[in-house]
């Protein structure tokens, strides 16, 4: 049985359709990540799951119970759901220890289960401290000990990292998906930001215009993206024309195998990462060989250093221009390369709506 289950969710505002026959089933213990754009329907849907909002349509089952449908709503402070805000919002007259032990009424174990969450969040040794004594990530820490502290059936987080900085943001992502996963929560993560979604969540759920167009584990969604939006959403991604015949694509970049499931034959699109891309010097040598066939002569241009590695300008001999990401990225300035693909790629093709078949 799903932890959460969302089935054929509608909701309007107005004339304006938010979210469009929307489903997802998240499983019991794991961490699921809703991606998208702004303005795509990820708040409307956790203020559903939360009892803030009820849709027109379609029903939402938390542990199997149903808590919004035709039938009726519960009310939020009877749905067993612990809640992250963006910015934490602990209450600022109340300790750390007593702003844990909000919900737990006056439990037997009320001490111990505080200590026990406050632990898992790193922060049993500031147990007496006042929410201002705390930096931004503490703070951030502390309120999803909060949200752990009464054992919820559903931890539901609204970009609980957006408001710290690049550094401590990747620390306190780590903490708290490990804390969750250690209580054996159940969470969803709304989020706009693809590497926050895909380093801490189990199930990546893309959602586009009010409705979830994949829903798979993080590899899945960037080796496998299911069209040519989704995979343009999640990560960098250099698209070349291609034709497609028995498993190959044929591009200005090369032979390519193909990953499965194959588009038909003809005409479309190969994508491929950035760091699929092999670049080395020509310093005249002849073009190094592939398992599919030799490099392609090309033009390294402008560099842009990250630290842990470079983007690369490629220019091909189309005049076309595909970015390749490097650890080595070699000298700065325009110099003659051979370029080839390291890996099967994807390929769709176009109908409409761009779609993969």
């Amino acid at each position: 049985m799903s932890a959460l289950s969302v089935s054929g969710v509608d909701k309007s505002f107005g004339r304006t359709p938010v979210l469009r026959h929307l489903s997802l089933d998240v499983a019991q213990g794991s961490i699921a990540a809703v991606l998208g754009p702004s303005g795509c329907g990820k708040t409307t849907l956790l203020r559903i799951l939360a009892g803030f909002e009820a849709p027109d349509a379609g029903e939402v089952r938390i542990g199997g119970r149903v808590v919004a449908g035709p039938s009726g709503e519960v009310p939020p402070e009877r749905r067993a759901i612990g809640f992250v805000p963006q910015e934490g919002a602990l209450f600022p007259h109340l300790s750390v220890r007593r702003n844990v032990g909000y919900g737990l009424g006056r439990c037997a174990d009320r001490s111990a289960r505080v200590l026990e969450v406050l632990d898992l969040v790193g922060l049993a040794h500031l147990v007496d401290r006042m929410p201002h004594e705390l930096s931004g990530g503490q703070q951030q820490r502390v309120a999803v000990a909060r949200a752990l502290a009464p054992r919820p059936a559903l931890v539901l987080l609204d970009e609980p990292f957006s408001s710290l900085d690049a550094g401590l943001r990747g620390e306190v992502r780590s903490v708290v998906s490990a804390a969750m996963r250690a209580d054996g929560a159940t969470a969803v993560l709304v989020t706009h930001d693809q590497e926050e979604a895909l380093s801490c969540a189990d199930l990546v759920a893309v959602m586009q215009h009010g409705g979830i167009v994949q829903a798979a584990d993080p590899i899945t969604v960037y080796r496998a993206p299911s069209d040519l939006d989704v995979a343009e959403f999640v990560g960098d991604a250099v698209k070349v024309r291609a034709t497609f015949t028995g498993g190959f694509a044929e591009t200005e970049v090369g032979r390519l195998p193909l990953r499965a499931p194959l588009p038909p034959d003809g005409s479309g699109i190969a994508l491929i990462r950035p760091e699929q891309f092999v670049v080395t010097d020509r310093n005249g040598s002849a073009a190094p060989s592939t398992e599919y066939g030799p490099a392609v002569a090309a033009t390294a241009g402008q560099q842009s250093f990250l630290g842990h590695d470079a983007l690369l300008a490629i220019s091909l001999s189309s005049g076309a221009v595909v970015t390749a990401r490097s650890l080595d990225p070699g000298p700065a300035g325009e110099r003659p390369v051979w370029l080839s693909v390291r890996g099967p790629v994807n390929g769709y093709v176009r109908g409409g709506k761009t779609q993969r078949l």
